[in-house]
């Protein structure tokens, strides 16, 4: 049971820090700064993706993901 509290708990601190501190700034700053187009302003929000490759790869690599469900 704690292995899926601490995979959970990746997922969720993962997506409160990615999404207000980087895809809604940069969002913001797209849209009201820069005045682009709303298409490019929906594909700057649809980045969020991107910004999260690095952790989700660091954190597959780290196989806590992982669990035996043998035992």
């Amino acid at each position: 049971m704690k292995e899926i509290v601490k995979n959970r708990q990746f997922w969720r601190t993962l997506m409160t820090l990615v999404i207000p501190i980087v895809s809604v700034p940069l969002s913001f700053f797209c849209a009201f700064v820069l005045k682009l187009p709303p298409m490019w302003v929906y594909f700057v929000i649809c980045m969020d993706e991107f910004w999260k490759i690095p952790f989700v790869l660091r954190y597959y690599r780290s196989y806590d993901w992982i669990r035996n469900i043998t035992r």
